[in-house]
């Protein structure tokens, strides 16, 4: 099978010779409030370095203050004095912690000197006269400075037993030091041109979403069925399976729910992907769960959506459950949006329940399309059947004929489409899945940005452990290279399965992904059912795994329309509001802001098995130096 991928420039990596992970600029002066004790411009100043810097420090609020005079409120002038004061008193402690330990042993052993020593004369020996002795030498010598600088080593070794310097960058995601070999600037250059010529199929990602029961796995299996990408046999098993357990109708459910606790259950729980082709595409159906309690899963296949087929049961209460204030009709078409997806498909299935009615259809469209079009959604509207088949891949039943004439599922599904690729980013996977295969350690996701190949080697964030390719895989397809867009099946060779989890990243080294834990969001609130206030408990679905947060505080209420601040500092917000908010997780992730990554950007807020807001990163608070300082020091 052949993919074609959505280049629309050669990548050029120049244009990220300067890349910053993190916002350096002052905070808008809105962003902080005033407290008593100090005048406004003072307090949102001091607020912003501790942004930058974190509370946890030595140097007293005072001595912060007299220097945000003394600097004349220059945000960076303050935050590079206090950092360097915060690593001079610890370096001092250290200092005096050691010339006690020193003075507490009766005859101190010197011998670093010496181990330090023989690097250099290794360095000088003839090369060309003892090459073997020359190799040896530094393994040797390298364990030397080990007691000096052991958190060093621990944190920034790679999988090849290359030491890379990552003093700076431990907590920053500052850039590392290049010590692995990738592509020169001429390979990249022929590889992209390869890339650029590939004459295949696009890659498209479809994730088929609704409300329990509307029939979305049935659907997508007769269409997969029709298509013939599912063979007799295996259509036979899951005929035979389902009569067996007396359910007879998931024969085609059973081609993507494949469980047995999906078939016991009689409903999709995990998302299923598999591949088919139409005239214009190679399509990855994301194939996701209805049900509320599994909504986190259904969020993860819409992070990797370009577009959506939102199925609706049209049977007579059937559609009514799905809109009312429990169903997760809307939900879904709503985080769909969040996630980024423009265009939809509607599925109006079932329709044969009622004989084909055009009234009915009609009535569905006109009660679904206002709410689908306020969220910024352009609908294509299709009544088929997922049981009979009918409407999928072709039309013959003359009931439907008689009044509709307009495309079927598949021809909707060819016309979509597919979104720019930022082939030009540096490189971003979010691993959605890893096993131990015969092969090696294996992983799965979408990459995101950037282009990959077999001669790449990469970074697992955020351990920062480095691994090399030995295998792509693309839709069950090996492959030299994979661009953004595709969903990939890497197998990894240098690193330990124990390094590498779900909702890990793997990045280029050249170019690192932030690691934070503090960030500003534009956040839209989705529900009122929680009132939304300062030091709201959440948690944030964020590409694969869901994380605890803490909104630490509501900034500004926005116009939905012209984006313009309409209240300032609100503490708690009731309604369905944009808003401009700080917050805090509870441990560090890997995230960018939108204005740089759109895909790794958007996350969702949730509470008590609720979605309860969406939103996209604008600003990231810099990671205290200090962090890697203290940890190099403790060591």
């Amino acid at each position: 099978m052949s993919r074609n991928r959505n280049v629309r420039k050669v990548a050029s990596y120049d244009d990220y010779d300067d890349y910053d992970d993190y916002d350096e600029e002052d905070y808008d002066e809105e962003d902080y409030a005033p407290e008593k004790g100090l005048d406004k411009r003072t307090q949102e100043c001091l607020d912003t370095v501790h942004a930058y810097t974190g509370t946890d420090l030595k140097t007293t609020q005072q001595e912060i203050v007299d220097k945000i005079y003394a600097f004349d409120y220059d945000i960076n002038a303050v935050v590079d004095w206090l950092f360097q004061k915060e690593d001079e008193m610890r370096a001092h402690a250290a200092s005096r912690a050691s010339q006690a330990k020193s003075h507490a042993q009766s005859a101190p052993k010197k011998t670093q000197p010496i181990a330090v020593k023989a690097p250099a004369a290794t360095t000088k020996a003839p090369a060309a006269t003892k090459a073997p002795a020359a190799t040896k030498a530094p393994a040797a010598a390298t364990k030397a400075p080990v007691a000096t600088v052991a958190s060093l080593s621990a944190s920034s070794t790679g999988s090849s037993g290359s030491s890379l310097s990552l003093s700076s960058s431990t907590g920053t995601g500052s850039k590392p030091k290049r010590i692995v070999s990738q592509m020169s600037k001429q390979d990249r250059e022929a590889l992209m041109r390869q890339i650029t010529a590939f004459n295949g199929k696009k890659t498209f990602n479809l994730a088929i979403v609704g409300h329990v029961d509307a029939g979305k796995s049935t659907l997508m299996g007769h269409l997969l069925r029709l298509l013939h990408v599912v063979n007799d046999r295996e259509m036979h098993r899951n005929e035979h399976d389902s009569k067996a357990m007396g359910k007879g109708s998931f024969l085609y459910a059973w081609v993507l729910d494949t469980s047995e606790d999906e078939k016991e259950r009689g409903i999709t729980i995990d998302i299923s992907k598999t591949y088919f082709e139409t005239n214009t595409k190679s399509v990855a159906v994301l194939d996701s769960p209805g049900h509320r309690d599994f909504i986190p899963q259904m969020i993860t296949a819409a992070t990797q959506a370009d577009s959506a087929i939102l199925v609706l049961d049209s049977s007579v209460g059937g559609f009514e459950s799905g809109i009312s204030e429990n169903g997760q009709t809307l939900e879904h078409a709503m985080i769909i949006r969040s996630f980024g997806v423009e265009s939809v498909i509607v599925a109006v299935n079932k329709l044969d329940l009622s004989n084909w009615s055009q009234e009915r259809f009609d009535f569905i469209v006109s009660q679904i399309s206002p709410a689908l079009s306020n969220a910024g959604l352009a609908v294509h509207f299709v009544p088929c059947s997922g049981m009979t088949g009918e409407n999928l891949l072709n039309r013959t039943d003359p009931l439907l004929s008689s009044w509709y004439s307009g495309p079927t599922l598949i021809d909707l599904i060819d016309s979509l489409a597919t979104p720019p690729r930022q082939i030009e980013a540096p490189f971003r996977l979010c691993i959605s899945n890893t096993f131990t295969s015969k092969n090696g350690l294996t992983v799965e996701g979408k990459i995101e940005s950037g282009v990959v190949s077999l001669s790449n080697e990469l970074s697992i964030y955020p351990s920062r452990e480095l691994c090399s390719i030995r295998s792509i895989m693309v839709a069950d397809d090996k492959r030299d290279w994979a661009v953004a867009g595709d969903n990939v099946v890497l197998i990894l060779k240098g690193v330990e399965q124990l390094n590498v989890n779900i909702g890990n990243f793997l990045v280029d080294p050249e170019f690192p992904i932030p690691v934070v834990k503090v960030f500003e969001a534009k956040v839209l609130i989705l529900s009122d059912r929680f009132a939304f206030h300062n030091g709201l408990v959440v948690q944030m679905q964020y590409q694969n795994v869901e994380i605890p947060a803490t909104i630490k505080k509501i900034l500004r209420t926005l116009n939905k329309k012209t984006g313009q601040a309409v209240t300032r500092f609100p503490s708690v917000v009731r309604d369905k509001a944009l808003v401009v908010v700080r917050i805090a997780t509870a441990h560090t992730i890997c995230i960018d802001k939108l204005s740089r990554n759109k895909h790794i950007s958007r996350f969702a807020l949730r509470k008590g098995g609720w979605t309860i807001g969406s939103g996209v990163v604008t600003r990231l608070a810099k990671p205290p130096r200090s962090s890697s300082s203290s940890s190099s020091s403790s060591s």
